[in-house]
């Protein structure tokens, strides 16, 4: 990005946002470098959907919407009494296999700060749906858009 499409985008991400959706889908993140490349010391993928699906996604599916639990935000999520794995309806362990938690997606509002990650901004990341399951285990695209909630700040379970 240039200065001025900087400044532009600092402007979108300044005020707090929420997006209300079903949590299907949960995953510690990779080692990152804000997050002293450690593998213990990590972000909480979300991915939220419009609707709840019975199956983890799959071709076809609609693609979610990113949210991050940052390390600097999970202890005031657990003590406001939210427990991911009670929300999401599958969980993406190590070895890239989703694991169902035994219950159905929950309804959630998530609310933080609005953030572009163009570094997932190709067309291989973003689309409206699903086209492919890579060898890896991963969903193709994997997302609906750049745009996601992160650092989440607060989670608000809705059923």
């Amino acid at each position: 990005m240039n200065p001025d499409e900087r400044r532009r985008l600092e402007i979108l991400e300044a005020p707090i946002a929420s997006l209300t959706g079903y949590l299907v889908l949960a995953y510690a993140g990779p080692a990152e470098t804000c997050n002293c490349s450690s593998v213990d010391f990590h972000d909480w993928h979300l991915e939220i959907f419009e609707e709840p699906p019975d199956h983890p996604p799959q071709p076809g599916d609609p693609t979610p919407i990113i949210c991050e639990i940052t390390p600097r935000t999970q202890n005031a999520i657990f003590h406001d009494g939210i427990r991911v794995q009670e929300l999401a309806a599958f969980f993406r362990r190590p070895d890239l296999s989703y694991e169902s938690t035994g219950h159905k997606a929950h309804k959630v509002r998530l609310i933080g700060y609005p953030f572009w990650d163009d570094e997932h901004n190709e067309a291989k990341d973003v689309g409206a749906t699903i086209r492919s399951i890579s060898r890896y285990g991963y969903h193709n695209p994997w997302r609906a858009t750049a745009w996601e909630i992160h650092p989440v700040i607060k989670i608000d379970r809705l059923n």
